[in-house]
């Protein structure tokens, strides 16, 4: 479990806050399941077979493992949440017989987690969300102490991270407090797709 320390612009101190992992928010870079089609070529990230899917699923960082999940659900009603109209027949087409029950069967469990972790509408992460396009843009300055091999970011906004020297700062962050309780959630739901 990877640590950094944030502050925004507000506050006094910092706090501890968990990398969770994440990927591009664009669809090429989720790792869905596909049934195969006769006569396709696959040569996306897509999964064909369900079994390995999911296997490839457990292995994905947590915060990539939300993002299919809230992809999913958008799928399932068509991109439309506020008309509340479910798209099932292009969902099972699409997703298969399993994922289309799986989603069906906890809908509203699914509904409210997504809604809970990211903004209405949108891959944008409630948590800390530093996996947006060009976010190091948003950096005015960087300081790099030696004898703690850390680095402090400061952004345009007034907030600051504290990082280890050697890692990438793009991902989506918890409070370590929210941590333990976001993760059994999410284990939770991965056992609703364990295969049959």
């Amino acid at each position: 479990m990877r640590l950094i320390k944030f502050k925004n612009s507000k506050d006094q101190q910092f706090s501890n806050w968990v990398d969770i992992g994440s990927c591009p928010c664009e669809i090429y870079a989720y790792k869905l399941f596909r049934p195969a089609i006769s006569g396709e070529n696959d040569t996306s990230n897509d999964v064909s077979d369900y079994e390995k899917w999911f296997k490839e699923y457990l292995m994905e960082p947590l915060g990539s493992q939300m993002l299919v999940l809230r992809f999913l659900v958008s799928e399932y009603f068509g991109w439309s949440f506020s008309e509340n109209s479910p798209q099932i027949d292009y969902f099972k087409s699409s997703y298969g017989n399993r994922i289309e029950l799986v989603v069906t069967q906890n809908l509203t469990w699914f509904s409210d987690f997504i809604g809970r972790w990211f903004v209405e509408k949108s891959s944008i992460f409630k948590g800390l969300d530093l996996n947006w396009d060009d976010f190091e843009d948003t950096i005015v300055c960087t300081e790099e102490s030696k004898s703690t091999n850390e680095i402090i970011y400061e952004f345009y906004d007034g907030s600051m991270v504290i990082t280890e020297n050697d890692k990438p700062i793009k991902s989506f962050y918890v409070r370590q407090d929210d941590y333990e309780k976001l993760r059994e959630e999410m284990d939770k739901i991965i056992i609703e797709f364990k295969p049959l």
